[in-house]
């Protein structure tokens, strides 16, 4: 028809008003999950008048969709520290975060120590005191009190001394004196006439 020799538009043009624009690229081939979509100047169409880029923290095929990129694997943690990666995040420290588990303190970035609970929960007098690893907490829960030999009673309030004279008596007309911390027979306890 008539005028139309002025109308046709070239490749990645469309007719629009007030002449022939440019086609958006990116909203008839849209990118990928997580990639950029930036529309390349007339002639490119299609999938070609566009280019997809991996958003901050992804990485992979822009075309296809891109994937977040683990700072975890390029950043890890300290030692026993638990690193969790923040999706999207940059690939770097930043984009990761480090955690100390149960039982553990200190800085996750550079080490996580297991927690002495003997240090802040004595066990009672006369007990000795036993620290569990982690994951056992910090507290009284993560420790075990045991009485020291030649002692009996609740480790965790205090053992009393077993006097060895009780059930290990000395001959008629001798003194028993028991030996403090000795143990629960004859070698626990002196006799004197």
């Amino acid at each position: 028809g008539e005028g139309c020799a002025a109308c046709a538009c070239g490749p990645g043009l469309v007719e629009g008003a007030g002449g022939c624009v440019d086609v958006d690229a990116c909203e008839t081939h849209p990118c990928g999950a997580h990639a950029e979509c930036s529309d390349l100047p007339a002639p490119a169409t299609g999938a070609a008048g566009r280019v997809c880029t991996c958003e901050p923290g992804f990485g992979g095929d822009g075309d296809a969709g891109c994937t977040d990129i683990d700072a975890c694997v390029g950043s890890p943690c300290g030692v026993n520290a638990t690193c969790v990666d923040v999706e999207g995040g940059a690939n770097d420290a930043s984009g990761r975060r480090c955690e100390c588990g149960p039982g553990l303190a200190g800085d996750p970035a550079v080490a996580c120590e297991d927690i002495d609970a003997c240090a802040s929960n004595a066990c009672g007098a006369n007990a000795l005191c036993a620290d569990v690893p982690a994951p056992a907490a910090g507290d009284a829960s993560g420790r075990t009190c045991t009485c020291k030999a030649g002692f009996a009673g609740n480790a965790a309030v205090g053992c009393s001394e077993i006097d060895a004279c009780v059930n290990n008596a000395c001959g008629a007309n001798a003194t028993c004196t028991d030996v403090v911390g000795g143990a629960n027979d004859a070698s626990g306890r002196t006799c004197a006439c």
